[in-house]
């Protein structure tokens, strides 16, 4: 039986594990001639476009939704283990993951964006599916925490512990290990990278040389640098799945019979031909019993081609769940959320209770928005009256000019709103009031450019209100609170 490590034995650190805990990317060198691995890889794959993005400057990196994604996860799981770790399982377990990521996705995002010199390279939509997939992922590591990370027989040793080796005279080889972990019991290390990926570690990524040559590198410089014997060091990969990305391995799938669980979003899955027509395969295959089927969807249509979602593929399914997009109800709701036909929305999710089995198949997703602040006591009532529950969220906003986000509203006026509003709400549409009140304003955000935004936010929203040749507009929303109107209207167009 592995002997246990105590939390007065980890905090006894031996010198090996202390030096490497202080190895971290705050200790970046300076400006020394070096490479590292992301360069050799770029190199085997381009040397031409290695040439002119790093000896000609002329193919600078652009952020993406990938990166940004991938590097507030890395934050999060990070987080997560260094509590666990140096403080307790206890306290981790108790931590909120999902905010703490989306308050990391926010910092990268901010990052990305002044790296891009103020340019957008996602929008709201995205990053919300984004969002979604991580905390899907977190939820799941959560659970399955002692199946990775035990703290009975291994030490979180290190966190971005950087590598700056000599590889000849003048020239250094720079790295950043993601996570170091001790084996006392055994004397050993092991290398871990996180690796954000929609495919897995497939057999593809297994035989990709460039892959897996950085982390031969890591374990190459990394015994060099702390002295360790090589022999002694294992490395490992832990890959963040998000979804199947490409049809063919989703068939391929669903044809062998493989398929348990499937998550359709993004965008909206209910207007996808493949939905219907892999969704039925899998009924028709006889494979329903054995599928839980989730979805994130506006409910525009419940049908396609003759085949209904409710009587042919989720009345079939081992078991469903439904999270109903809605921003407001009637014309409000129709505003927020262009294309939205309330009443048809209600008698599809109206459907759907005819057939439920348990109260959490079909909720309510209701994205807490400007014009939304006017709907919350109207959502409360749908949602009583029809006895479902509510998940509820605030629109993403990363910047100061989406207006419709409620940030955008002075602080002393916000908080005015949420009061009234909190005194008559409860679960989950009070707890994101809660939480709206202890977020930062776009005023307080960015006190340099948030009138500017404000601006730039407005004139967006009375240019599409144009072009929508909208008869209902945001002014005729607020006019309900004569100082948030008093507010919009000074605000410069």
């Amino acid at each position: 039986m592995p002997k246990k490590i105590s939390q007065k034995e980890k905090k006894k650190k031996n010198p090996l594990v202390k030096k490497i805990w202080e190895s971290k990317i705050k200790q970046r060198p300076s400006k020394n001639k070096h490479v590292s691995y992301s360069s050799i890889s770029t190199f085997n794959k381009c040397p031409k476009l290695w040439e002119l993005q790093y000896l000609r400057n002329k193919v600078p990196f652009k952020q993406n939704i990938y990166t940004c994604f991938g590097n507030a996860m890395h934050e999060t799981i990070q987080e997560w283990l260094t509590v666990m770790y140096y403080d307790t399982v206890k306290a981790s377990n108790e931590m909120d993951l999902n905010k703490l990521l989306y308050s990391n996705l926010a910092k990268a995002y901010k990052v990305g964006r002044a790296q891009m010199k103020g340019e957008h390279y996602s929008n709201p939509d995205q990053l919300q599916e984004f969002y979604l997939d991580g905390k899907h992922i977190l939820d799941f590591l959560k659970k399955k925490r002692a199946s990775y990370f035990t703290s009975k027989t291994m030490m979180l040793s290190g966190i971005e512990t950087l590598l700056y080796q000599d590889i000849r005279p003048g020239v250094k080889f720079k790295g950043l290990i993601d996570l170091v972990f001790y084996h006392p019991n055994t004397d050993s290390w092991t290398i871990m990278d996180i690796k954000t990926s929609t495919r897995g570690w497939n057999q593809k990524a297994k035989s990709n040389t460039n892959l897996t040559a950085q982390v031969v590198l890591y374990r190459e410089f990394f015994a060099k640098q702390f002295d360790i014997d090589i022999d002694k060091i294992k490395l490992e990969y832990f890959v963040v799945k998000r979804r199947i990305p490409k049809e063919a391995e989703f068939a391929a799938a669903v044809a062998e019979h493989r398929v348990e669980e499937v998550y359709w979003v993004g965008g909206e899955p209910l207007m996808y031909e493949q939905h219907w027509r892999y969704m039925k395969q899998i009924i028709d295959q006889g494979d329903g019993a054995n599928v839980y089927a989730r979805y994130n969807t506006n409910l525009s249509r419940i049908e396609y081609r003759g085949i209904n979602l409710y009587d042919d593929i989720l009345s079939k399914l081992r078991d469903w769940q439904i999270c109903a997009s809605l921003d407001g109800t009637g014309k409000i709701g129709e505003y927020i959320r262009t294309g939205l036909d309330y009443q048809q929305w209600y008698d599809n999710f109206c459907r759907g209770l005819e057939i439920q089995r348990h109260r959490r198949q079909i909720r309510i997703d209701f994205t807490l928005t400007l014009p939304g602040l006017f709907e919350v006591e109207n959502i409360q009532k749908l949602a009583q009256d029809l006895n479902v529950d509510i998940l509820a969220k605030v629109v993403f906003s990363f910047s100061p000019d989406i207006l419709l986000s409620p940030l955008s509203l002075p602080r002393a006026l916000l908080d005015s709103k949420i009061d009234a509003l909190s005194a008559n709400s409860t679960g989950a549409m009070k707890e994101v009031l809660v939480q709206l009140k202890q977020r930062p304003t776009f005023e307080q955000q960015w006190p340099d450019t948030w009138q500017e935004g404000l601006a730039k936010g407005k004139r967006r929203v009375l240019q599409l209100e144009k072009i929508r040749k909208d008869s209902y507009t945001l002014a005729d929303i607020l006019k309900q609170d004569p100082e948030i109107y008093e507010w919009y209207n000074a605000i410069p167009s």
